[in-house]
């Protein structure tokens, strides 16, 4: 018998799903069957339309938990796509490929960082999910972690903090990435996780170097307070303040020109308090 065939109700918005796929499944229907455009199986489906009962019958009658479609892609890869948290679990549960990657090389944990979809990434890194694999992300490579602070995904940062100073094939760190976006939740993070503030790229790029040019004002600030290194150059010789006037981002420029005159001061101030302590009997 045909599960596909004869079971599209189960997979569809309305109806018993659970009811007749448990029907046909006892009346021993094809569950590895898969559709001709794509090499798709219910199973698949399944984890698409978000049948948690449908799937866990499917497991528990030894559905191939890691039959993948056309382009690669697992049932876990596309519960962790989708942010189905529990179909997920399910399948980590029934030790499902927690790394079995897509044709581009694409992993469970890397698209559900991407999509920021904390509580499935967590549940993959319960499963001991490969953390520190390098994916291609558009014209760089980056770590999970680079990924989750390129995109601003605070949650899942936290989750990988191990990482926080691992720098990609051109030096940027998390840090650098966060910096770069704008993206101050992130920042504050790494921050508070002593990650390291002044780590340039290969290009000699400070993070604050790159919330300078980019503008992100608040950013620029939280690392000024951090004590981050406001003169550090790139490797042309270009600093923030240079970056930030060049770029017509006034704020940013002012809130760097005020750290060095509230650094000159204090030196200054310790200056005359060490030559009034020389005067003192």
């Amino acid at each position: 018998m045909d599960f596909m065939a004869s079971g599209q109700c189960c997979l569809q918005p309305t109806g018993e799903p659970a009811s007749v796929a448990r029907l046909l499944l006892e009346a021993n229907a094809d569950k590895e069957m898969v559709l001709h455009d794509g090499a798709i199986t219910p199973l698949y489906i399944a984890t698409e339309k978000w049948r948690v009962e449908v799937v866990r019958l499917l497991l528990e009658a030894n559905a191939d938990k890691d039959k993948a479609i056309f382009d690669g892609a697992t049932p876990l890869y596309n519960a962790a796509k989708k942010g189905r948290v529990e179909v997920a679990r399910l399948l980590l549960e029934a030790n499902a490929d927690k790394d079995k990657a897509m044709h581009d090389g694409t992993t469970p944990l890397y698209i559900a960082v991407k999509n920021c979809h904390w509580e499935v990434v967590h549940l993959l890194l319960e499963a001991n999910a490969d953390k520190d694999i390098v994916m291609r992300d558009g014209a760089r490579f980056a770590t999970p972690l680079h990924i989750a602070a390129g995109k601003g995904c605070v949650e899942v940062a936290r989750l990988l903090l191990e990482d926080k100073d691992k720098a990609t094939h051109v030096g940027a760190t998390p840090l650098y990435m966060a910096a770069a976006h704008g993206h101050l939740e992130v920042v504050h993070l790494l921050l508070v996780a002593n990650a390291d503030k002044d780590k340039a790229t290969h290009h000699g790029e400070t993070p604050l170097y790159i919330a300078a040019e980019n503008g992100h004002l608040e950013v620029a600030r939280l690392l000024l307070e951090a004590n981050a290194d406001k003169d550090k150059a790139a490797h042309d010789g270009a600093t923030p303040l240079y970056m930030a006037a060049a770029h017509g981002h006034l704020e940013v420029a002012v809130a760097l020109h005020d750290r060095f005159e509230e650094e000159k001061l204090r030196r200054e101030s310790l200056v005359l308090m060490r030559c009034h302590d020389l005067e003192t009997p």
